[in-house]
């Protein structure tokens, strides 16, 4: 198996992004590695720090090189890009039973921003951002709605606590 299949392999989650329904799967994968990623935090800050750029760093690779034999089926099947929004989109937030409300919502807000993805592409700024080459765009696309959402559950948050 060469390295680009194998990086799709990766990507596509062992191909589940070539079926329908599999962003709802691979957006649920984004919270056990934020629960790892908290651990390593608890532990050692500086290698939290160290081994988060390293995941985004391999997870871009991985991307791009899964990016090369697309063909004809569309960069959604590449769906670690739901894990890395999602993984952005709670970054820092406290998951306690407390905010269960708040986790819901910034799910529903993400998969109301995916649902209109083809018409928030449609301004220009994003759509610029989605023509860079290979999976590079959607990369950045997923780190911008993951942002997004965090900043959105950051302020109910805020709200909330005062």
């Amino acid at each position: 198996m060469s390295l680009k299949n194998i990086c799709y392999k990766i990507a596509t989650l062992n191909y589940m992004g070539e079926h329908f329904g599999s962003g709802i799967l691979a957006s649920l994968l984004g919270i056990p590695i934020i629960l790892v990623g908290r651990l390593i935090n608890h532990f050692s800050e500086n290698f939290f720090y160290f081994s988060t750029v390293i995941f985004f760093f391999f997870i871009f690779i991985i991307l791009e090189k899964a990016s090369e034999i697309l063909g004809e089926k569309h960069i959604s099947v590449l769906i670690v890009l739901k894990t890395i929004s999602i993984i952005i989109a709670f970054a820092g937030f406290p998951f306690a039973l407390a905010n269960w409300k708040l986790i819901i919502l910034g799910f529903l807000i993400y998969f109301l921003l995916i649902l209109f993805q083809p018409i928030i592409l449609l301004i220009d700024i994003f759509k610029k951002i989605e023509e860079l080459p290979k999976a590079s765009g959607h990369f950045l696309i997923s780190i911008i709605f993951g942002g997004f959402i965090n900043i959105i559950l950051s302020i109910i948050l805020a709200c909330n606590a005062g």
